[in-house]
């Protein structure tokens, strides 16, 4: 199974503070963003609301194909839609309840498949496993 690699950037442009945070399905559903939320607010003084937020391209409900152990993991079942024996998981959903459940609300989310769109974006998936690279930077 390939990694999705959804890239989440955080942004306080009041306190100059930035956060990049590399959220997978383990890291969606652990809420790993919310994470990187707290560390600005605690460290840097951010208040949520001040932080804007971006996802960028990833594998999107249209080809991220997984098994009913992650659909039982995940535990949310509004963010799958059933195939077969399989369930579609759309993570860019997802990672915008995580970060709307935050408080932050200013998310702007790239839609394009990286599965879909291979020949712009490198895919795990359409590589079956080949070693690639993608990046997603942010700074003030």
């Amino acid at each position: 199974r390939g990694v999705p690699c959804v890239p989440v950037l955080l942004a306080d442009p009041k306190k100059r503070v930035v956060s990049a945070v590399h959220s997978g399905w383990r890291g969606t559903k652990a809420k790993i963003t919310q994470n990187a939320i707290k560390l600005m607010c605690e460290n840097f003084g951010s208040k949520k609301e001040d932080i804007i937020a971006a996802i960028g391209p990833c594998i999107n409900a249209c080809c991220y194909e997984v098994g009913r152990d992650v659909y039982d993991e995940f535990g949310v079942p509004e963010y799958f839609t059933p195939k077969g024996d399989k369930f579609m998981l759309d993570l860019v959903k997802a990672n915008i309840a995580v970060l709307n459940e935050a408080g932050v609300t200013r998310v702007d989310a790239c839609y394009e498949c990286t599965m879909c769109k291979h020949d712009l974006y490198y895919s795990h998936r359409f590589t079956k496993g080949k070693r690639g690279n993608m990046a997603a930077i942010i700074q003030i």
